[in-house]
Protein backbone atom coordinates (compact mmCIF):
# COMPACT_ATOMS: atom_id res chain seq x y z
CA UNK A 1 0.00 0.00 0.00
CA UNK A 2 2.83 2.63 0.97
CA UNK A 3 4.94 1.26 -2.37
CA UNK A 4 1.96 2.27 -4.52
CA UNK A 5 1.06 5.53 -2.30
CA UNK A 6 4.36 6.39 -2.82
CA UNK A 7 4.27 5.32 -7.12
CA UNK A 8 1.00 7.35 -6.94
CA UNK A 9 3.07 10.76 -5.33
CA UNK A 10 6.18 10.32 -7.22
CA UNK A 11 3.49 10.42 -10.64
CA UNK A 12 1.66 13.56 -9.65
CA UNK A 13 4.91 15.35 -9.15
CA UNK A 14 6.68 14.51 -12.23
CA UNK A 15 3.56 15.37 -14.10
CA UNK A 16 3.20 18.57 -12.12
CA UNK A 17 7.12 19.36 -13.22
CA UNK A 18 6.18 18.78 -16.73
CA UNK A 19 3.05 20.88 -16.84
CA UNK A 20 5.91 23.41 -14.95
CA UNK A 21 8.54 22.94 -17.29
CA UNK A 22 7.42 22.07 -20.94
CA UNK A 23 6.90 24.59 -23.49
CA UNK A 24 3.31 25.91 -24.66
CA UNK A 25 2.22 24.66 -28.51
CA UNK A 26 0.12 27.75 -28.64
CA UNK A 27 1.74 31.26 -27.25
CA UNK A 28 -1.02 33.27 -25.72
CA UNK A 29 -1.14 35.72 -28.77
CA UNK A 30 -1.74 32.81 -31.40
CA UNK A 31 -4.28 31.20 -28.43
CA UNK A 32 -6.50 34.28 -28.07
CA UNK A 33 -6.21 35.26 -32.18
CA UNK A 34 -7.62 31.65 -32.58
CA UNK A 35 -10.49 32.52 -30.07
CA UNK A 36 -11.64 35.67 -31.58
CA UNK A 37 -11.51 34.29 -35.17
CA UNK A 38 -13.57 31.53 -33.37
CA UNK A 39 -16.28 34.57 -32.54
CA UNK A 40 -15.46 33.52 -28.87
CA UNK A 41 -16.10 37.15 -28.32
CA UNK A 42 -13.86 40.04 -26.02
CA UNK A 43 -13.80 38.88 -22.71
CA UNK A 44 -13.34 41.04 -19.96
CA UNK A 45 -11.10 40.14 -16.97
CA UNK A 46 -13.76 40.07 -14.20
CA UNK A 47 -15.25 37.23 -16.10
CA UNK A 48 -17.31 34.81 -14.18
CA UNK A 49 -16.94 31.28 -14.97
CA UNK A 50 -18.40 30.39 -18.73
CA UNK A 51 -15.48 32.52 -20.22
CA UNK A 52 -12.86 30.18 -17.88
CA UNK A 53 -14.02 26.93 -19.00
CA UNK A 54 -16.24 27.31 -22.22
CA UNK A 55 -19.06 25.39 -22.59
CA UNK A 56 -18.11 22.83 -25.66
CA UNK A 57 -18.42 20.22 -22.87
CA UNK A 58 -15.80 17.68 -21.33
CA UNK A 59 -16.37 15.77 -18.43
CA UNK A 60 -13.18 16.91 -16.66
CA UNK A 61 -14.43 20.46 -17.37
CA UNK A 62 -17.85 19.55 -15.96
CA UNK A 63 -15.99 18.34 -13.03
CA UNK A 64 -13.96 21.30 -12.57
CA UNK A 65 -16.83 23.49 -12.75
CA UNK A 66 -18.89 21.56 -10.20
CA UNK A 67 -16.48 21.87 -7.41
CA UNK A 68 -14.49 24.66 -7.92
CA UNK A 69 -15.92 27.98 -7.07
CA UNK A 70 -16.24 30.49 -9.90
CA UNK A 71 -14.50 33.11 -8.47
CA UNK A 72 -11.77 30.99 -7.54
CA UNK A 73 -11.70 29.96 -11.40
CA UNK A 74 -11.87 33.79 -12.57
CA UNK A 75 -8.66 34.28 -10.23
CA UNK A 76 -7.09 31.38 -11.60
CA UNK A 77 -7.72 32.47 -14.95
CA UNK A 78 -6.63 36.13 -14.59
CA UNK A 79 -3.15 34.79 -12.93
CA UNK A 80 -2.76 32.62 -15.59
CA UNK A 81 -3.01 35.19 -18.27
CA UNK A 82 -0.63 37.18 -16.35
CA UNK A 83 1.39 34.46 -17.13
CA UNK A 84 1.26 33.71 -20.69
CA UNK A 85 -1.14 31.45 -20.58
CA UNK A 86 1.29 28.35 -19.60
CA UNK A 87 -1.68 25.92 -18.82
CA UNK A 88 -5.58 26.10 -18.87
CA UNK A 89 -7.59 26.39 -16.03
CA UNK A 90 -8.85 22.49 -16.12
CA UNK A 91 -5.12 22.00 -16.04
CA UNK A 92 -3.45 23.84 -13.41
CA UNK A 93 -6.48 23.14 -11.39
CA UNK A 94 -6.20 19.18 -12.09
CA UNK A 95 -2.74 19.11 -11.72
CA UNK A 96 -2.56 20.99 -8.54
CA UNK A 97 -5.70 17.99 -6.97
CA UNK A 98 -3.27 15.57 -8.20
CA UNK A 99 -0.16 17.02 -6.31
CA UNK A 100 -2.28 18.00 -2.99
CA UNK A 101 -3.88 14.31 -3.00
CA UNK A 102 -0.26 12.82 -3.32
CA UNK A 103 0.69 15.08 -0.94
CA UNK A 104 -1.42 13.97 1.55
CA UNK A 105 -1.32 10.38 0.56
CA UNK A 106 2.24 9.76 1.22
CA UNK A 107 2.52 11.03 4.84
CA UNK A 108 -0.63 9.79 6.41
CA UNK A 109 0.46 6.59 4.88
CA UNK A 110 3.99 6.27 6.90
CA UNK A 111 2.48 7.94 9.48
CA UNK A 112 -0.37 4.77 9.55
CA UNK A 113 1.93 2.54 8.86
CA UNK A 114 4.10 3.70 11.49
CA UNK A 115 1.65 3.17 14.12
CA UNK A 116 0.91 7.35 14.54
CA UNK A 117 -1.79 8.90 16.19
CA UNK A 118 -4.64 9.23 13.61
CA UNK A 119 -5.16 12.95 14.71
CA UNK A 120 -1.28 13.62 13.73
CA UNK A 121 -1.79 11.53 10.29
CA UNK A 122 -5.00 13.74 9.86
CA UNK A 123 -3.05 16.82 10.04
CA UNK A 124 -0.04 15.34 8.29
CA UNK A 125 -2.37 14.95 5.37
CA UNK A 126 -4.29 18.58 5.70
CA UNK A 127 -0.82 19.76 5.74
CA UNK A 128 0.34 18.15 2.22
CA UNK A 129 -2.92 19.37 1.01
CA UNK A 130 -2.02 23.08 1.84
CA UNK A 131 1.51 22.69 1.08
CA UNK A 132 1.36 20.31 -2.19
CA UNK A 133 -2.73 21.23 -3.31
CA UNK A 134 -2.24 25.28 -2.54
CA UNK A 135 1.13 26.28 -1.87
CA UNK A 136 3.41 24.56 -4.65
CA UNK A 137 1.30 25.79 -7.75
CA UNK A 138 0.33 29.02 -6.59
CA UNK A 139 4.50 29.74 -5.59
CA UNK A 140 5.25 28.23 -9.68
CA UNK A 141 1.63 30.23 -10.95
CA UNK A 142 3.46 33.54 -9.13
CA UNK A 143 7.01 33.11 -10.20
CA UNK A 144 5.78 32.40 -13.92
CA UNK A 145 3.40 35.82 -13.71
CA UNK A 146 6.37 37.51 -11.87
CA UNK A 147 9.03 36.87 -14.89
CA UNK A 148 6.86 37.68 -17.48
CA UNK A 149 6.15 40.78 -15.84
CA UNK A 150 9.79 41.40 -15.91
CA UNK A 151 10.54 40.48 -19.54
CA UNK A 152 8.04 43.13 -20.40
CA UNK A 153 9.68 45.97 -18.07
CA UNK A 154 13.00 45.35 -19.54
CA UNK A 155 11.37 45.32 -23.08
CA UNK A 156 9.03 48.82 -22.59
CA UNK A 157 11.99 51.38 -22.81
CA UNK A 158 13.31 50.23 -25.93
CA UNK A 159 9.43 49.61 -27.21
CA UNK A 160 8.61 53.65 -25.88
CA UNK A 161 11.53 54.64 -28.27
CA UNK A 162 10.46 52.89 -31.16
CA UNK A 163 6.90 54.13 -30.74
CA UNK A 164 7.60 57.57 -30.26
CA UNK A 165 9.66 57.28 -33.60
CA UNK A 166 7.26 55.47 -35.35
CA UNK A 167 4.52 58.80 -34.54
CA UNK A 168 7.11 61.42 -34.72
CA UNK A 169 7.72 60.02 -38.40
CA UNK A 170 4.02 60.63 -39.35
CA UNK A 171 2.89 56.85 -39.19
CA UNK A 172 -0.09 56.67 -36.82
CA UNK A 173 -0.32 54.46 -33.91
CA UNK A 174 -1.92 51.67 -34.79
CA UNK A 175 0.98 51.46 -37.78
CA UNK A 176 3.13 52.24 -34.64
CA UNK A 177 2.34 49.91 -32.68
CA UNK A 178 2.50 46.98 -35.65
CA UNK A 179 5.79 48.24 -36.26
CA UNK A 180 6.58 46.98 -32.30
CA UNK A 181 5.21 43.81 -32.36
CA UNK A 182 7.03 43.57 -35.62
CA UNK A 183 10.30 44.60 -33.98
CA UNK A 184 10.07 43.82 -30.10
CA UNK A 185 9.89 39.49 -29.69
CA UNK A 186 8.84 38.65 -26.36
CA UNK A 187 5.72 38.79 -24.53
CA UNK A 188 4.93 42.57 -24.95
CA UNK A 189 5.03 41.42 -28.98
CA UNK A 190 2.25 39.17 -27.88
CA UNK A 191 0.17 41.34 -25.97
CA UNK A 192 0.44 44.20 -29.02
CA UNK A 193 -0.85 41.21 -31.53
CA UNK A 194 -3.90 40.56 -29.37
CA UNK A 195 -4.54 44.09 -28.81
CA UNK A 196 -3.90 45.00 -32.94
CA UNK A 197 -6.34 41.78 -33.56
CA UNK A 198 -9.30 42.89 -31.90
CA UNK A 199 -9.19 46.17 -33.27
CA UNK A 200 -8.91 44.98 -36.93
CA UNK A 201 -12.81 42.78 -35.88
CA UNK A 202 -14.38 46.17 -34.71
CA UNK A 203 -13.38 46.68 -30.24
CA UNK A 204 -13.03 50.47 -29.14
CA UNK A 205 -9.19 51.43 -29.76
CA UNK A 206 -9.29 52.38 -25.68
CA UNK A 207 -10.94 48.95 -24.65
CA UNK A 208 -8.11 46.65 -26.34
CA UNK A 209 -5.17 49.36 -25.31
CA UNK A 210 -6.67 49.33 -21.94
CA UNK A 211 -6.67 45.75 -21.42
CA UNK A 212 -2.69 44.81 -22.08
CA UNK A 213 -2.21 46.90 -19.06
CA UNK A 214 -5.13 44.85 -16.84
CA UNK A 215 -3.38 41.72 -18.13
CA UNK A 216 0.13 42.41 -17.44
CA UNK A 217 -0.12 44.45 -14.47
CA UNK A 218 2.82 46.34 -15.60
CA UNK A 219 2.66 50.07 -13.81
CA UNK A 220 5.17 51.87 -16.36
CA UNK A 221 3.27 50.38 -19.42
CA UNK A 222 -0.14 51.03 -17.88
CA UNK A 223 0.71 54.78 -17.58
CA UNK A 224 2.20 55.12 -20.84
CA UNK A 225 -1.23 53.35 -22.31
CA UNK A 226 -3.17 55.75 -20.56
CA UNK A 227 -1.43 58.78 -21.94
CA UNK A 228 -1.79 57.76 -25.10
CA UNK A 229 -5.78 57.07 -24.60
CA UNK A 230 -5.86 60.67 -23.24
CA UNK A 231 -3.30 62.47 -25.70
CA UNK A 232 -6.15 61.30 -28.57
CA UNK A 233 -9.49 62.16 -26.41
CA UNK A 234 -7.82 64.97 -25.93
CA UNK A 235 -6.04 65.96 -29.17
CA UNK A 236 -2.84 66.73 -27.61
CA UNK A 237 0.30 65.74 -30.03
CA UNK A 238 0.62 62.52 -29.39
CA UNK A 239 4.70 62.60 -30.23
CA UNK A 240 5.11 65.01 -27.61
CA UNK A 241 3.33 62.45 -24.96
CA UNK A 242 4.87 59.50 -25.64
CA UNK A 243 8.62 61.43 -25.59
CA UNK A 244 7.70 62.24 -22.31
CA UNK A 245 6.84 58.80 -21.56
CA UNK A 246 9.60 57.33 -22.86
CA UNK A 247 11.61 59.91 -20.74
CA UNK A 248 9.65 58.79 -17.98
CA UNK A 249 10.06 55.46 -18.67
CA UNK A 250 13.90 55.85 -18.11
CA UNK A 251 14.32 58.32 -15.78
CA UNK A 252 12.07 55.12 -13.13
CA UNK A 253 14.32 52.87 -14.62
CA UNK A 254 17.52 54.54 -13.61
CA UNK A 255 16.05 55.00 -10.22
CA UNK A 256 15.20 51.56 -9.96
CA UNK A 257 18.40 50.62 -10.13
CA UNK A 258 19.48 53.26 -7.67
CA UNK A 259 17.85 51.76 -5.15
CA UNK A 260 18.91 48.32 -6.01
CA UNK A 261 22.54 49.79 -5.66
CA UNK A 262 21.62 50.88 -2.37
CA UNK A 263 20.68 47.95 -0.76
CA UNK A 264 23.68 46.10 -2.04
CA UNK A 265 25.80 46.62 0.65
CA UNK A 266 22.73 45.41 3.66
CA UNK A 267 22.05 42.19 1.35
CA UNK A 268 26.18 41.85 1.22
CA UNK A 269 26.24 41.46 5.18
CA UNK A 270 25.64 37.89 6.13
CA UNK A 271 27.68 36.77 3.44
CA UNK A 272 30.76 38.60 4.44
CA UNK A 273 30.19 38.04 8.20
CA UNK A 274 29.04 34.27 7.82
CA UNK A 275 31.21 33.29 4.92
CA UNK A 276 34.16 35.50 4.23
CA UNK A 277 35.19 36.16 7.49
CA UNK A 278 35.47 33.20 8.57
CA UNK A 279 37.41 31.87 5.85
CA UNK A 280 40.08 34.52 6.14
CA UNK A 281 40.18 33.54 9.64
CA UNK A 282 40.83 29.92 9.14
CA UNK A 283 43.29 30.79 6.43
CA UNK A 284 45.17 33.82 8.66
CA UNK A 285 44.55 31.44 12.57
CA UNK A 286 45.12 27.93 10.95
CA UNK A 287 48.90 27.94 10.30
CA UNK A 288 49.32 29.48 13.53
CA UNK A 289 47.86 27.37 15.38
CA UNK A 290 48.93 24.52 13.84
CA UNK A 291 52.19 25.99 14.63
CA UNK A 292 51.76 26.55 18.26
CA UNK A 293 50.14 22.54 18.58
CA UNK A 294 53.25 21.24 17.27
CA UNK A 295 55.40 22.81 19.64
CA UNK A 296 53.04 21.39 22.48
CA UNK A 297 53.38 18.48 21.55
CA UNK A 298 56.85 18.26 20.93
Amino acid sequence: MIALLSGFSIAAAVLFATLALRPRERHAAAGRIAELKRGDGFRHPDAELPTVIGTNGGRLEDEVQRWVPPSLLGAIRRRLTAAGHPASVVEFVTVATLVGAAFAALPLALALAYGANPAAAVVLAAGGVAIGGFGLPAMWLRRRVKARRNEVWRSLPDAADLLTTCVEAGLDINASFARVALEMPGPLQEEVQIMLREISLGRRRRDAIEDIGRRTGVDDLTGMLQAIIQAEESGTSLAGVLRAQSKHIRASRRLFAEQKARVIPAKMTFPIIFLILPTLFILILGPLAIEIWTQFNS
